[in-house]
């Protein structure tokens, strides 16, 4: 119930007296569907408001410390920064929450995979987080006349008293589905909406659901739960809901990780086992080298350089068919016969200690995996992960966590264009970064820059006009950069061909096609500083 329209406002009605009167300093965002408010709050100290526009994962929440990063960081509405916080509220029925300032309002709606935050001026311009098109920006402000805003509980009592004249409260659109189940009667609910904003909140884990709750101290639980803690207000709830939901997550992303890390090097183990099993029991042939090279020193006399066989009869009487090298003398394949004797019973014996240590490997191995079944901390977890070495063996494995140094760009709020620097940083970008479904520009007939537009999901048609944006970039660095209009070749980084014998930065094209752009860097492109 985190998001429940109540528990929201109640977080509103608590964050109202803390906030109003503050200053907004800074507004930026350093992870992916996060936007953060730096504050000045009325006795001088700093505070961080921080929204959360994940789909499924939508809050708000005061903290009072907040490392913002040197790189990867980007801000926001500069130009009305900084700015008085006059009012927050929230719409009656609706989960829109607004900031009201000197210069603009600020929204905070969440509305499933549309949920944003953005920004409407004195006069009326919008600036949203997340791209908007024009349709929704147009229905947005049109709604907001119909909307009701609200800071304070005995506001929300009052109007949802007067709603519940007229309407069922089990047929609202705002009332949750945990509610509807408690009736139809709107006095039942009512009062059950009477706990959700002022009973204690109780925060735990389900274990049986697999995912972190929150309810009134009041409301029924489940048998199964662990990590029970129960809250005066919201902010602190949400916080310990959100630790306890990550730290769960992350448990059972790192056990996973572990279990098929285990499955793997138990698989790899046992083929080898196997191998060598089958080795041993073929026996060692050493002895049998060794009766070529004698065959071969007794017959010298009839053994000539390039023959590729020879047949000689042995002690017994036992005709024996021996292969030569036909390209070395007779003494040669001598020694070449004695030596395979000596490497076969070393490599013999070898392979017999090498069997017991593979398969002590694979018992110790299969003990972890036993053990892993009976963990339950995430930080046993990270001790396994110790003991089996996974951080160095993956991050060996892993050519996304080697640290590149490219130019970075975004375009449009939201697309992450990387440029590189020189050859060998080129080759990086390409070899090494680049995604197979990325965008890869360079200027054509001239020395310059690779270029690489992220694609995050494959099934979004990038924009004409961001592609020509790139393309703009990638002609501002490279020889191009003084012409008036220059041609850049782009294509999907799957059709980009590296081979050895190209010098640093060179490639080859399967396929392309070319734009004709400006060079330059475009205004709707800001460059991150690193």
């Amino acid at each position: 119930m985190f998001r429940n329209y109540f528990y929201l406002a109640r977080d509103v009605f608590e964050l109202n007296p803390i906030l109003k009167g503050s200053q907004i300093l800074e507004c930026f965002t350093q992870e992916k569907e996060k936007l953060i408010l730096s504050l000045r709050l009325k006795d001088d100290t700093s505070s961080f408001l921080i929204f959360s526009t994940h789909p499924q994962n939508q809050f708000v929440q005061i903290r009072q410390n907040y490392s913002r990063a040197r790189k990867n960081t980007f801000s926001f509405f500069e130009k009305y920064l900084p700015a008085n916080l006059d009012d927050i509220s929230i719409a009656f029925g609706d989960r829109i929450i607004k900031l009201r300032t000197n210069g603009f309002t600020f929204y905070f709606t969440v509305q499933g995979n549309k949920s944003n935050c953005l920004i409407i001026d004195n006069s009326d311009e919008f600036i949203s987080f997340k791209k908007t098109d024009e349709a929704a920006k147009v229905k947005f402000i049109e709604d907001l006349d119909k909307l009701q805003f609200l800071n304070n509980i005995d506001d929300l009592n009052s109007t949802l008293t007067n709603f519940s004249v007229t309407n069922s409260l089990a047929k609202a659109s705002f009332i949750s589905k945990e509610l509807k189940l408690i009736g139809s009667v709107n006095s039942d609910i009512i009062k059950s909406i009477e706990q959700i904003l002022q009973s204690p909140i109780h925060v735990y884990y389900d274990e049986t659901a697999g995912k972190a709750r929150m309810s009134p101290s009041l409301f029924k639980t489940p048998i199964d739960i662990t990590g029970s803690k129960y809250f005066s207000n919201y902010n602190d709830a949400v916080t310990y809901f959100q630790s306890i939901n990550y730290q769960r997550q992350s448990r059972a992303l790192v056990k996973e990780n572990i279990e098929k890390y285990i499955d793997s090097e138990l698989s790899k183990l046992s083929t080898k086992n196997n191998n060598l099993m089958a080795r041993i029991n073929n026996g060692s042939k050493d002895l049998t080298y060794k009766l070529y090279a004698e065959l071969l020193l007794n017959n010298l006399s009839v053994t000539k350089k390039g023959m590729k066989e020879i047949t000689l009869t042995n002690y017994n009487g036992e005709d024996i068919k021996i292969i030569l090298d036909h390209k070395i003398a007779p003494s040669q394949n001598i020694e070449r016969y004695y030596e395979k004797s000596r490497d076969e019973k070393i490599n013999f014996q070898k392979s017999k200690e090498l069997l017991q240590t593979t398969q002590q490997k694979y018992e110790e191995l299969a003990a972890v995996s036993k053990k892993l079944q009976s963990i339950e901390t995430l930080e046993q977890l990270n001790e396994i992960r110790k003991e089996l070495k996974m951080e160095n063996r993956q991050s060996e494995a892993d050519p996304q966590k080697e640290k590149f140094n490219f130019r970075h760009f975004i375009i449009d709020d939201k697309y992450h264009l990387y440029v590189g620097k020189d050859g060998k940083n080129n080759d990086q970008l390409t070899t090494r970064f680049a995604k197979q479904n990325d965008y890869w520009f360079h200027a054509r007939s001239v020395s310059g820059s690779h270029a690489v537009l992220r694609v995050e999901n494959t099934k979004e048609i990038i924009p004409k006009k961001v592609l020509e944006n790139a393309a703009s970039v990638a002609a501002f660095y490279s020889k191009s950069k003084t012409s008036k209009i220059a041609p850049v070749a782009y294509t999907l980084k799957k059709y980009v061909v590296k081979n050895k014998n190209l010098a640093p930065g060179q490639v080859i094209l399967t396929k392309e096609k070319v734009l004709l752009v400006k060079p330059e860097i475009p205004s709707n492109v800001q460059q991150v500083e690193d």
